[in-house]
């Protein structure tokens, strides 16, 4: 305290240190938040659940979109507007459906 800190000053600077240290940091592009949900990212899971399927490449964008705006919804923005989303691509993925018929 020699150098005229108080030690609410001091213990100020240890929070915010702390805060720093102990703050997740998240990279935009490769783990962004609203992106992230449990222990693995979205892409990956639309990967799993996706992968090996017989799928045209638009039925793969459809229910690839779908498994995004469900895992997200309560993550990031407006949750209504997300599951709105999901059931607009569901319907493409169905109409896509039929058309196979």
């Amino acid at each position: 305290m020699s150098n005229g800190e108080s030690i609410y000053d001091i213990v100020d600077r240890f929070i915010n240190i702390y805060k720093e240290e102990n703050t997740p940091t998240y990279d935009t592009v490769d783990s962004p938040i609203g992106y992230t949900s449990g222990c693995m990212q979205t892409k990956e899971k639309i990967k799993i659940m996706l992968d090996d399927k017989d799928l045209l490449p638009s039925q793969s964008f459809n229910l690839g979109n779908v498994i995004k705006y469900i895992d997200r919804h309560q993550l990031k923005g407006s949750a209504l507007e997300d599951i709105e989303k999901a059931i607009g691509y569901l319907t493409m993925y169905k109409n896509s459906l039929r058309e196979d018929d």
